[in-house]
């Protein structure tokens, strides 16, 4: 059985590798904090650039864009939790 974070990190790769494939980032968009969009549109560039140069170049930063795109997605969770837990620590009150 997959965790749920197991699920959507699945999710999130699978939108990273539909997004090159169809060379349309807005589809991963809603997965990121809007501060981070800046960084993933580079990367995401930067590998439709490099996968002209081969299979292995293809495949290196393929993976690369589904790493960062993970990550930033890991930390808009993470952003989310700390947030839904400080307006309900007591201390805030």
């Amino acid at each position: 059985m997959s965790t749920e974070r197991e699920v959507s990190e699945r999710l999130v790769v699978e939108t990273a590798r539909r997004c090159l494939a169809e060379r349309n980032l807005d589809i991963l968009l809603p997965f990121i904090l809007k501060k981070d969009e800046a960084e993933l549109r580079r990367e995401f560039e930067e590998t439709l650039r490099v996968r002209k140069l081969g299979e292995g170049a293809r495949e290196t930063y393929d993976f690369w864009f589904c790493e960062c795109a993970l990550r930033l997605q890991r930390e808009a969770a993470a952003a989310v939790h700390r947030d839904r837990n400080y307006v309900q620590s007591p201390l805030t009150l």
